[in-house]
């Protein structure tokens, strides 16, 4: 029928018909096949989440020691960082809890058995289906797809400290990185965000940094970490959140792609200054919260007696900080 069409404006319509349907598809083609990672797995950039790594209260299960915390906050935590080893089951019944009562889980796993054996990364990298290090890889693949929800898979953070050369090199590192992406886009976990995490001081050092970094095609969260823990009774080493992490946001300023995190943040009191604990948690919320928010893909406060004391609840001032950073709309989870 349209060639029957003989006016000259009806043939210009149909003309510019074909030309636009071409062009979307040529489009649609481009995006489909494009190995930006922000276009392969499902992005989240400029999320800006806020959670904590909750430590487990004496007496206390798990998930209550999270309703606890969320109970002296007065709001639940739109974020929860959890620590597995490379043969841990996901998720537990704990974590599906986390799951379903809409927290966004960061899974920080190395490649570590619960037995303290640590397998090689090249022997991750060449795995081959069928082998014991494929089938749990695959198995991580296919519960995160399977959990339908935004993850974020911290693979072996700090793989430059010493206890991780066990592990074998940075060549290696990154190889195993590659088959971490290859997996997961295969077996479609694209709710999956894939974290490549350093020490905030690490970023320093270039170099360093490049020495590790698997590259911007399989990387989606460019993250740090480190605490402000150096305090005693007479003195205080004091580093604000702005100084432990502004190396890596500067390193991370020319991968575009890339969204930016803190997997470990936190702070001790300072005995002599009882409001500067107070002050180091929001004036963290501030600066994360000012030029670069829109590249934030979350936070995760480190909440933790481990060492030195961390956790969000050493004083009615910390926790009143914790709670305006957890209730700031700015920060809360997307339900979609």
């Amino acid at each position: 029928m349209l060639r029957s069409v003989a006016s000259p404006s009806a043939r210009w319509l149909v003309t510019f018909i074909a030309l636009t349907l071409a062009l979307s598809t040529a489009t649609f083609t481009d995006t489909a096949t494009a190995s930006d990672p922000q276009q392969r797995r499902a992005g989240l950039p400029g999320e800006a989440v806020f959670g904590a790594r909750v430590e487990p209260t004496s007496g206390m299960s798990p998930r209550q020691s999270v309703e606890a915390l969320e109970a002296k906050l007065g709001t639940p935590l739109p974020l929860v960082s959890e620590y597995l080893d490379w043969d841990d089951s996901f998720p537990s019944s704990y974590q599906q809890w986390l799951i379903n009562s809409g927290h966004r889980l960061v899974l920080l796993v190395k490649l570590k058995r619960n037995d303290g054996s640590r397998p090689l990364w090249s022997s991750l990298a060449n795995a081959q289906p069928g082998d014991r290090l494929y089938r749990e890889l695959l198995g991580w693949a296919e519960s995160i797809r399977d959990v339908g929800e935004p993850v974020y898979f911290v693979f072996h953070k700090e793989p430059n400290e010493s206890p991780n050369r066990a592990n074998g090199s940075a060549s290696a590192y990154k190889d195993a990185w590659h088959r971490v992406a290859e997996v997961f886009d295969a077996e479609g976990a694209t709710n999956a965000q894939l974290v490549f995490a350093l020490a905030g001081s690490i970023y320093a050092r270039p170099l360093s940094v490049e020495t590790w970094y698997p590259g911007d095609d399989v990387v989606d969260v460019i993250a740090a970490s480190g605490v402000n823990g150096d305090c005693s009774a007479t003195q205080c080493n004091w580093r604000s959140q702005e100084q432990i992490m502004s190396k890596m946001v500067a390193w991370s300023a020319s991968h575009t792609e890339q969204s930016i995190a803190v997997i470990e943040g936190a702070t001790v009191e300072d005995p002599n200054k009882p409001l500067r604990k107070r002050n180091w948690i929001d004036d963290a919320h501030a600066y994360l919260g000012g030029d670069f928010v829109d590249r934030v893909a979350f936070y995760s406060y480190w909440s933790s007696s481990g060492g030195n004391d961390f956790r969000l609840t050493t004083s009615p001032k910390a926790v009143a900080a914790g709670a305006r950073w957890a209730k700031d709309p700015v920060w809360a989870a997307d339900p979609n």
